[in-house]
């Protein structure tokens, strides 16, 4: 899913410009969340663990990666200790309608291996 993907994708980017060993891009996309309003971006990432690694604010480290390059088609913008994503939107769109044309009716279908618990609550 080309959302997923995105989050990879700056995951990747983030490790890299940080040069960070302590932190792998795996670890990194488990701290992306959605931002608590919409016009604030598609991702947000809390600059807290990065700030503790490199012994300085959350403010100054968001205010930092803000200004690192990313990947075409995104831009960031620090919000306090956090750091926002936007993905452009026209991109995202290209990308999510050419993964459905390619796996047509198996789009959107689960993909992990089985024997898993799903609990659904109502």
């Amino acid at each position: 899913m080309p959302f997923l993907s995105w989050k990879v994708r700056l995951a990747e980017s983030l490790c890299q410009n940080w040069n960070l060993t302590q932190i792998s891009p795996e670890e990194l996309i488990k701290d992306f969340s959605l931002p608590p309003k919409p016009e604030l971006g598609h991702l947000a990432l809390p600059c807290f663990k990065m700030a503790k690694w490199l012994s300085q604010s959350p403010v100054k480290i968001a205010m930092e990666t803000a200004q690192m390059s990313f990947p075409t088609g995104v831009t960031a913008t620090p919000t306090g200790p956090y750091v926002n994503f936007r993905i452009s939107p026209a991109l995202l769109g290209r990308e999510t309608l050419q993964d459905i044309f390619s796996k047509n009716e198996r789009y959107g279908m689960e993909t992990s291996p089985g024997n898993q618990k799903i609990i659904l609550e109502y």
